[in-house]
């Protein structure tokens, strides 16, 4: 079960220039000093629902009708039900294999990447209130809240670095361009 709080959609949550949908799952134990959304450390902030086809229906309809295929997990920490959410990416790569994840926690990658896999970007670290900045979003970076925060793509490769992402790097494949505009390399 995951305790759901609210689905909107964001522009700056999502590290290209596309736009997603934001799935907010309360419940956090990090308690991160200044953290932008206290509501929902507390798992009761959200309405426990069973990750089955109806959640997953409600969600990739969402998606359909503010036309993306991109969903970040956010919370709260998503990664205090790794299991839930592991089912909830798998139920919506079943139906809808175009359907991207990015993941925003506050355990560090090795943690995080241990817990879950299939996402396309994970965005890991704890919110640090003494460094924080606003976070924000143009053509060619994203600045993430924290200079610690590191932006991860599916394959691992780091995207930031003191926490700013070089958008026109995170949209690039990982593997190399053959003559024939096939990919080779990293899936």
């Amino acid at each position: 079960m995951l305790p759901i709080s609210s689905i909107s959609t964001s522009f700056l949550d999502w590290p290209s220039d596309e736009h997603a949908a934001i799935l907010f799952i309360a419940g956090c134990g990090h308690h991160c000093r200044g953290c932008q959304s206290p509501v929902l450390q507390d798992p009761s902030a959200g309405r426990m629902l069973e990750v089955e086809e109806g959640l997953v229906d409600f969600i990739y309809d969402y998606c359909v009708r503010n036309r993306t295929r991109n969903l970040v997990l956010s919370g709260g920490d998503p990664l205090s039900y790794p299991e839930d959410v592991q089912r909830l990416m798998d139920m919506l790569k079943d139906k809808d294999p175009d359907m991207r994840f990015c993941i925003y926690t506050g355990f560090d990658y090795e943690a995080a990447s241990a817990m879950v896999h299939g996402y396309d970007f994970i965005k890991c670290g704890r919110y640090v209130m003494e460094s924080a900045r606003p976070s924000s979003k143009d053509d060619d970076r994203m600045v993430l809240a924290s200079p610690n925060q590191r932006m991860y793509d599916g394959s691992g490769r780091c995207l930031s670095r003191d926490g700013v992402v070089d958008l026109r790097r995170a949209a690039r494949p990982t593997g190399s361009l053959k003559r024939n505009g096939s990919i080779t390399g990293e899936s």
